[in-house]
């Protein structure tokens, strides 16, 4: 390639904008343990009306856990426990959907 052909070729690339490097798209937890409990609940007949008396919450409050709106920082880990109950879980899977630390199970008396 000649001198003045690769100095054009650099100038051209020199005017292109620079592209920015990809993010890597993160999962929304929140909207995942979401789901994962709506379908749960599916499964077991069990309407978000129910959902919310069961776990003496606002409807509001319910539905923003299983549309995955509330942030997962917002969700204790004694939600998380009664929320597992409800649909017949460990709470370690849900521990595990919201990327926590999962805690050692309390062995049960022989």
């Amino acid at each position: 390639m000649s001198d003045s052909l690769r100095k054009v070729v650099l100038d051209e690339v020199k005017k292109q904008p620079a592209v920015r490097p990809q993010r890597k798209k993160q999962t929304n937890r929140a909207r995942v343990l979401g789901m994962f409990v709506d379908e749960c609940l599916k499964n077991r007949n069990i309407s978000r009306d129910q959902f919310a008396k069961k776990l003496d919450m606002e409807r509001e409050l319910a539905d923003a856990i299983l549309d995955g709106l509330l942030p997962a920082s917002e969700l204790d880990n004694e939600t998380l426990t009664e929320i597992a109950t409800l649909i017949n879980y460990e709470p370690n899977v849900l521990r595990i959907i919201l990327g926590r630390k999962t805690e050692a199970r309390k062995a049960s008396k022989a």
